[in-house]
């Protein structure tokens, strides 16, 4: 033990209390005489488990003291300026974009995109199926046509059941299973609700025509004749929208086909019905709703007639709705307290982070678009996250540079301040746009739904280049009335191969429509990988509007429209960086930028639709081809916006600061 190693610092309590004495003392004698005292204390060294009465000691001595306190001053600086820097950015920074935003809607129509079972017909396991199409598109968002319980008598739009999977599209479990499937990597699906009208198998209507308790009133049942309507309303598939029913012995309204009888929402009970049935979707995660048909949803009371667009023409010969002015039937007082009162039971789902349940209106409103712009709702009362615009669907009817500024700048201008707008070139209840505008310009079409601000919807195939078709046989319920205004021809089978069916379905009995004849050439198979078709230029799109924030986030500003050229540029504050969109809808052109000061003189080619285009441009000569459209990319410390704020628009401004890379409230 001798040769063990000492350590000068520790001494034993005995040792401690004989040496130290009182220290107390030590400290007063030290202060009083000025000197530093050496003592027990001044000699030993800090050491692990020192008392407090040593620890003290050395904690008193400036030496100690000022860094302790330097050290603590300096770390509540930092952490109250950490504090005032993360309130500034949250303050200063704009809201983040919405998952509905922030992807191009891609609408499924059910019974044409994949048939896993062979009978023909498209149905959910067919959707999940080809999930990883949508990856590959970068598209996050699908809506998906009716697949409720249905007699099919408007193929799906005549619900039976709000509650079932029609057996001809699978079960609820496939449906279930289609949606954890898609929320898997990372989809959101979009329902489409039908709340108008149920179809005349529906359980409510059986108990409304006998007169049962609590159901007599669920529809709109007026006395009449078997032979004499009640006044002149005019259903949109033709003919009156009063059918006598034998049973009740009174007529039943139906603003579609008589299979389709209307509901009565000024029942409260109709209201409470329709409001559960979009909480039983919602509890099983459903990300959002289509609602369908909203404008019809409510109508007068009083059941005059409505005034005709001719006032010469006989009466008995009104039988379409465009010989009507609907005053009486469509967009009634009271309609958007009802759609009030589903978004806030849809705000009260979207408490869960990341789980926004979103909401579009259907309704075509034609020239009456302030009649549009209300389903954005109110300051005070918010409604659908925007309403579905359809304007773009005019296009091919004078198709211009001009026509495509005017349609653009129909919704703009009158899109109430700080929304959100949207986009649509085709739909399941209009003619492909590469059949109405020419398959020259799908291209420069999908350059401008994807190049606008706001949210683009895509219907299945207009990526591809899909056309109208000639069916065999008419199946649309409409098309029988009129076969003319058929809806059969854009809702064929999506073309998926050159194979059997176009690779939609394996049924060697045909499909449920017919296929189109172009399938091996206008295929997904065949363009996937090929730079110049219509699919990869599409997802190309797609792909950069993901990446370049000035697409989602930047000013819309006008620069130029003729009768060939539609141009504009898309620009962010703070960013120095633009693109310029130049559409060509016309003949072949020249175009002359050059009064655009804000321009530099050479644009760099960052896309075109066309293989044999230069890699730059001058501004003063952009030549385009018929039906080309070019994303031309520049550099520049001017902004245009600010000197022409009539040609300008932006949902919410927002400002880029490079030197920190975010985004602020400017």
């Amino acid at each position: 033990m001798r040769d063990a190693v000492v350590n000068e610092g520790f001494q034993s309590d005995q040792e401690q209390d004989k040496d130290i004495g009182d220290p107390q003392e030590t400290r007063i004698s030290a202060f009083n005489t000025g000197e530093e005292e050496e003592t027990a204390y001044t000699q030993i060294k800090p050491y692990a488990g020192m008392p407090k009465e040593v620890l003290l000691l050395y904690s008193r001595q400036a030496r100690y003291r000022l860094p302790r306190e330097i050290l603590f001053w300096t770390t509540m600086a930092c952490t109250l300026t950490l504090m005032a820097l993360t309130i500034t950015v949250v303050a200063l920074s704009p809201r983040c974009l919405a998952w509905w935003q922030t992807t191009p809607v891609y609408q499924v129509y059910l019974r044409s995109f994949r048939d896993s079972d062979g009978d023909g017909v498209g149905d959910l396991a067919g959707i999940k199926d080809k999930l990883n199409y949508f990856q590959y598109l970068n598209i996050k968002a699908v809506w998906i046509s009716p697949f409720y319980k249905s007699p099919m008598k408007d193929f799906g739009y005549d619900v039976e059941d709000f509650r079932d999977v029609d057996p001809l599209f699978g079960t609820m479990e496939d449906f279930d299973d289609l949606l954890a499937s898609m929320h898997g990597v990372g989809l959101k699906l979009i329902m489409d609700y039908i709340p108008n009208h149920t179809s005349d198998k529906h359980v409510w209507f059986q108990l409304s025509r006998n007169r049962t308790e609590n159901y007599s009133d669920f529809y709109i049942w007026v006395n009449c004749t078997e032979v004499e309507p009640p006044n002149n309303w005019v259903s949109v598939f033709g003919n009156s929208s009063w059918t006598y029913d034998p049973v009740r012995g009174q007529c039943y309204y139906h603003q579609f086909l008589k299979e389709q009888p209307d509901l009565n929402f000024r029942n409260p009970s109709v209201v409470k019905e329709m409001t559960d049935v979009i909480h039983f979707w919602l509890k099983k995660g459903v990300d959002g709703f289509r609602m369908d048909a909203v404008k019809h949803i409510l109508e007068a009371a009083h059941l005059r007639d409505e005034p005709q667009v001719n006032p010469d023409q006989p009466p008995e010969t009104v039988n379409t709705e465009f010989q009507l002015y609907h005053d009486y039937t469509y967009t009634q007082v009271g309609l958007h307290d009802i759609l009030r009162s589903w978004r806030t039971d849809l705000d009260e789902y979207s408490r869960e982070p990341g789980r926004y349940r979103f909401m579009v209106t259907e309704s075509y409103d034609y020239e009456e678009i302030d009649k549009t712009m209300m389903y954005y709702g109110t300051r005070f009362a918010k409604e659908a996250d925007f309403p579905f615009n359809f304007y773009l669907l005019d296009l091919p009817t004078s198709l211009s540079g001009v026509r495509a500024k005017e349609l653009v700048n129909l919704w703009m201008s009158n899109m109430p301040r700080g929304k959100w707008p949207n986009w649509v070139v085709g739909n399941h209840d209009k003619p492909r746009m590469s059949s109405r505008a020419g398959r020259e310009y799908v291209r420069a079409i999908n350059m401008l739904l994807l190049t606008l601000p706001g949210t683009p919807t895509t219907y299945y195939g207009e990526e591809i280049g899909m056309e109208n078709v000639n069916v065999s046989v008419i199946q649309d319920p409409f098309g029988k009335f009129d076969p003319k205004n058929s809806r059969d021809p854009q809702r064929t089978p999506m073309q998926w191969s050159s194979g059997l069916n176009a690779g939609f379905s394996e049924s060697v009995n045909g499909t449920w429509l017919d296929i189109s004849p172009n399938f091996t050439t206008v295929n997904v198979q065949v363009q996937q990988g090929d730079p110049a078709s219509v699919l990869e230029q599409y997802r190309s799109l797609t792909l950069l509007r993901n990446a370049e924030m000035v697409l989602t986030r930047g000013w819309l500003c006008y620069v130029w429209a003729d009768a060939d050229v539609f141009a504009f540029l898309r620009e962010l504050d703070g960013l120095n960086r633009g693109f310029l969109v130049l559409l060509n809808f016309g003949k072949d052109a020249e175009t002359d930028l050059s009064k655009v000061t804000e321009l530099p003189d050479r644009l760099t080619v960052s896309m075109s639709t066309s293989s044999d285009t230069p890699r730059s441009f001058s501004k003063s000569r952009i030549t385009t081809s018929t039906g080309q459209g070019l994303l031309l990319e520049y550099s520049t410390s001017q902004r245009f916006h600010p000197g022409h704020a009539a040609d300008c628009y932006v949902s919410e401004k927002a400002c880029y600061l490079s030197a920190l890379d975010i985004l602020y409230r400017c």
